[in-house]
């Protein structure tokens, strides 16, 4: 249980807390130096110039941070709650009205093929994730199909084809190149 509640933070991530923290204290402390400077009849322009590019690289350095500590981190009696779950799936599965398995199977992509000669069952998984539009989107929704969308140099050469697999069909939508 351990090694699972250590594997969620790689040696990465926690240096890269560690310079994030890091970088944060000392934007703070040339902000510091930078007020004392001003107080002490500094050029405004000047120090407003350092003080933009200090407050800069902190609000990158939280924003790291943030990124990295948002990160769900589960403790062990969270994981051994998520396993006994996931244990009890086959006796889910099982007890399961039929039509909503069959739903389930098919927003998995669950194929099974029985072979009757060798009795056997050959189970293929292809889960759906874009049911009906292709991942890259419709760069032109007005277009005919199949044709090319427009471009900005108007040339017809500068497209090419973009092919994609969508519940056994191809479309093709236009991208530019």
């Amino acid at each position: 249980m351990e090694a699972l509640e250590q594997a969620q933070r790689s040696q990465a991530d926690l240096t890269a807390i560690e310079a994030a923290r890091r970088t944060i204290e000392d934007c703070d402390r040339r902000m510091s130096t930078y007020h004392a400077t001003l107080d002490a009849g500094g050029d405004p322009g000047e120090i407003a110039a350092w003080m933009t590019g200090t407050r800069k690289r902190r609000m990158q350095a939280e924003g790291r941070l943030r990124d990295i500590e948002r990160r769900i981190v589960y403790d062990g009696r969270q994981i051994n709650e998520i396993i006994e779950r996931l244990g009890n799936m086959p006796k889910v599965l099982n007890a399961a009205d039929p039509a909503d398995k069959n739903d389930l199977y098919t927003q998995m992509g669950t194929h099974l093929t029985y072979d009757p000669a060798e009795r056997l069952a050959k189970a293929k998984a292809m889960p759906i994730m874009y049911p009906s539009v292709c991942p890259r989107g419709d760069l032109n929704p007005h277009a005919p199909q199949r044709a090319l969308a427009p471009q900005a140099s108007a040339s017809a050469y500068s497209a090419t084809r973009t092919w994609c697999l969508t519940r056994g069909r191809l479309s093709v939508s236009a991208a530019t190149g």
